[in-house]
């Protein structure tokens, strides 16, 4: 299965256009920003930006725990909704129960 880009956020306007696409690579991952108009011009002095940051693959699973432990903390059901958002996306992942 071959994953494709995420459009994360996207705002359109007369005089404004911002797009912003979390995108894999061969050797990790980046989110791309994408910005054209009046504010990148006031602010960069071109009307035309564009700005990303990578993940190398070797620190995919660094950041993978981390985020997954930003976004269930707190939760006192993190183990189902971990297996909710695994099989939401088809992630293959082993679940048991011990009494």
């Amino acid at each position: 299965m071959s994953v494709k880009p995420i459009l994360l956020y996207e705002e359109r306007t007369e005089t404004e256009f911002r797009k912003v696409t979390l995108e894999p690579e061969p050797d990790g991952l980046r989110i791309f920003c994408h910005d054209i108009g009046d504010t990148a011009e006031r602010i960069f002095g071109n009307r035309e930006l564009e700005r990303w940051t990578r993940v190398p693959l070797r620190h995919l699973g660094k950041l993978a725990y981390y985020l997954i432990a930003e976004r269930l903390s707190g939760a006192m059901d993190a183990d189902q909704e971990l297996k909710a958002i695994c099989e939401k996306y088809a992630i293959e992942y082993e679940s048991d129960v011990w009494v």
